[in-house]
């Protein structure tokens, strides 16, 4: 079996680094490593070009790109680049780094069992951190809760949504589904195309394959990116549900008594910034996503004040 793994970085050149690392120390060496920058500004173009020409060995592809696509965005394009050979994709972000046996440890179990994705146990500051796999509770509402705790001392479990942080998918089965939905942009894209793999095999995680998710916590309620994640998840809603009629009902109520609440936090002056910005993310995403207008949206890039 041949193994390929994207990543797409952005503006996390020292993460980049140390990811790059693990990869290649794995004990079952990636055939083709992908890796997409987002249109970086810290000097990740150079340093790839340079380690590229100084450590030529036909494994590592580097693509930089014009202007920022998104996680969604990116995601696409380094799949589409995946060569025909490879049998088996990681997907992961540039900050998910991977124990030297990820790989390994996941193909002891492909050898035995007949699935078409599989995961490992994603850990952040040395603790398991169950918001990366998911089970559907609600057919419906498409609602989901993190597979419990205690799923993660069995040596495997099988379960709905995954992210992309360590998904490992057959090659077989991408070009049967296609390439994430790069009109997402940033936000739900992950969980979308967990929906289109559970059409044809549910994801079973491999608790010995880890990997150490550097992430930082936002303390951020609410920002630019909490736009996506409303248009996404109702857009996504209603391609999935098992009663898309009912779905759409109900999300609609529920937006509208989200944005009646900040009304009336404005009106008694409690957070009243705070009530402004919630009100339009939740205004443009509901309209957004019922219209199927999708992609970039100029008012929510990245960073910028709402």
């Amino acid at each position: 079996m041949r193994y390929g793994v994207v990543i797409v970085t952005f503006n996390r050149l020292s993460l980049l680094k140390e990811c790059i690392s693990c990869i290649l120390n794995q004990t079952r060496k990636f055939d083709e490593v992908i890796i997409v920058d987002n249109c970086s500004t810290d000097g990740t173009k150079e340093y790839l070009e340079d380690y590229i020409s100084n450590n030529e060995n036909g494994v590592i592809k580097f693509y930089s790109l014009e202007k920022n696509i998104g996680g969604s965005g990116g995601f696409n394009f380094a799949l589409s680049q995946v060569s025909n050979d490879i049998d088996w994709v990681l997907i992961i972000d540039d900050d998910a780094m991977l124990e030297n046996n990820y790989i390994e440890e996941i193909e002891k179990h492909i050898l035995k069992n007949y699935y078409y994705a599989y995961s490992g146990a994603v850990l952040t500051d040395d603790k398991i951190d169950t918001t990366h796999r998911r089970l559907i509770t609600n057919n419906i509402l498409l609602r989901q809760e993190d597979v419990r705790i205690e799923e993660y001392e069995k040596d495997t479990f099988e379960y709905h949504l995954s992210t992309f942080c360590g998904l490992l998918i057959k090659r077989e089965l991408i070009n049967t589904i296609g390439l994430p939905n790069k009109d997402y942009f940033i936000w739900y894209d992950d969980t979308e195309y967990s929906l289109r793999i559970n059409q044809f095999s549910r994801i079973l995680n491999v608790n010995n394959a880890k990997l150490n998710h550097k992430t930082v916590k936002n303390s951020q309620t609410i920002s630019w990116k909490s736009y996506y994640g409303v248009r996404n998840s109702i857009h996504m809603g209603k391609l999935y549900s098992s009663n898309k009629i009912i779905f759409s009902i109900l999300t609609y109520i529920y937006c509208m008594l989200v944005i009646i609440k900040n009304i009336m936090r404005v009106l008694l002056n409690k957070r009243r910034e705070y009530g402004l910005v919630c009100i339009k993310i939740y205004t443009d995403a509901l309209h957004d996503s019922f219209k199927g207008k999708l992609g970039i949206n100029e008012n929510y890039l990245p960073g910028k004040k709402i």
